[in-house]
């Protein structure tokens, strides 16, 4: 009878851990699922605070972990055209994500992602030769040319008119308990899958388009 009282207790005491392991992996789940939802809507402040930045950071970084110089030439991108935040929000659309593992560590964790997003870097290259083509025929031709709508209908028909080209990657998310909450720790990788890379070509578009303006 003692032998199989034990075994009763042992076997509730496992349950219990087992439960409170599946909790925490539950609650950094929910975490995850609650940032990616807000960067597939292109709503920034829905997950702004899901992020956690060390003290010496927050000054220097803003949504996304994007920093003062990159948040500049993004910022600058979208208040050119609104086609620019039309193509984002449509490639933020297009984001989808599986949470492949979980694994923990006190107050800190990580997680595996298998993710698909938009190639924002391809397409803002492909942007830029377009419009340079279309500059070049305009001079051939002798026609007057405006480089601001140029660029902005070629963002737009690239948009809705062609198939995106995607990217298919995993990236390993760095997470920590901080005041009792699971935060993720921006990364180069989840910045990248955040904007579908397009902020890694933000200034030479703007400052290619800036060159031509002024010619």
């Amino acid at each position: 009878m003692k032998i199989k009282r034990i075994s009763v207790i042992l076997a509730a005491a496992m349950l219990v851990l087992a439960f409170a392991g599946c909790s925490k992996s539950a609650d950094i789940e929910k975490t995850i699922d609650s940032y990616m939802t807000g960067v597939c809507e292109y709503d920034s402040f829905a997950f702004e605070s899901l992020l956690y930045f060390e003290s010496e950071q927050e000054e220097q970084l803003y949504f996304w972990g994007l920093s003062d110089e990159e948040f500049e030439a993004y910022n600058a991108l979208t208040d050119m055209s609104p086609k620019f935040t039309v193509f984002l929000r449509e490639a933020a659309s297009r984001i989808t994500y599986s949470i492949e593992s979980i694994s923990e560590n006190g107050d800190s964790a990580q997680a595996e992602l298998s993710v698909t997003y938009v190639d924002g870097s391809n397409f803002a290259v492909t942007a830029l030769e377009r419009m340079y083509s279309s500059i070049l025929g305009s001079k051939l031709d002798g026609i007057a040319y405006d480089i601001d709508e140029i660029l902005y209908s070629t963002i737009y028909n690239m948009t809705f008119s062609e198939e995106l080209d995607m990217v298919n990657d995993s990236i390993t998310l760095e997470l920590v308990k901080h005041n009792g909450e699971w935060k993720i720790v921006p990364s180069d990788a989840l910045k990248t899958v955040s904007t579908s890379a397009f902020y890694k070509n933000a200034s030479e578009i703007i400052d290619e388009t800036n060159k031509y303006r002024k010619n």
